[in-house]
């Protein structure tokens, strides 16, 4: 079943077939196998935490040193869950290695490379479990987004002036990346909110706010005295 979902809808960024020619032309096949068998390992374990929690695979991307899997998840599904799937690629693809035991750099480097602040890296869900706990849904993408922005353009200068055209493209693939997160900010929040409408979701947490841009991951709100409920209703003009 998990071979199945890695093989189905799966989208290859053109960028990655350019570092795969880089990294055969230059003599690196076999260093190059290994770190696809250990970015397939990685995945792996986002797809079997997230098939146990109950999601389901919607499509994988490929892209230069590392996949992206998007789950069936909702923006209001329990952070914790988001934190799961997140750090089970890791935890795979360092069991793995006990096994494997090729080529340790490339294993390391993976590892922090995926552990990067930078979206939509897992260490920018890990970090987003976080901050989470503590600002606005749309306060936290604001920072990750200025995070991801700030550690992308620091890193592609410093591999500009230590050349390395494998890391520049890696991380302008991750900056575009960055930038469609940056656009679609609105879209994610008018989801956010969307979804409290549509869907009964059982918080434990009640926090009232004087404003909607205010709103929590995993607290229902009083907004201005007025049920979440009904405000947004009247947010998005919706008549139900």
């Amino acid at each position: 079943m998990v071979i199945y979902l890695i093989m189905k809808n799966i989208y290859i960024n053109p960028l990655f077939y350019i570092v795969s020619l880089i990294m055969l032309a230059t003599g690196f096949f076999k260093p190059f196998l290994f770190m696809i068998i250990y970015l397939i390992i990685h995945e792996i374990g986002h797809i079997t935490i997230a098939y146990i929690l109950g999601y389901r695979v919607v499509k994988i991307n490929v892209f230069p040193c590392g996949l992206l899997t998007i789950f069936n998840m909702k923006i209001n599904d329990p952070i914790f869950k988001d934190f799961l799937i997140a750090i089970a690629g890791p935890l795979f693809q360092i069991i793995s290695y006990h096994f494997i035991k090729k080529y340790y750099f490339i294993h390391l480097f993976l590892i922090i490379f995926n552990l990067i602040p930078i979206y939509p890296l897992d260490g920018s869900k890990i970090i987003s479990f976080f901050l989470y706990l503590f600002f606005p849904y749309k306060k936290c993408n604001n920072i990750l987004f200025y995070l991801s922005f700030i550690l992308c353009i620091f890193i592609i200068i410093y591999f500009c002036f230590n050349f390395n055209l494998i890391y520049i493209l890696v991380f302008i693939t991750l900056f575009i990346r960055v930038i469609e997160f940056y656009r679609n900010r609105n879209y994610l929040f008018n989801s956010f909110i969307m979804e409290r409408l549509l869907y009964d979701f059982n918080f434990v947490f009640v926090k009232r706010i004087n404003n909607i841009n205010n709103m929590y991951k995993e607290r229902s709100h009083y907004i201005d005295g007025e049920g979440e409920r009904e405000y947004i209703k009247k947010y998005l003009n919706y008549d139900v």
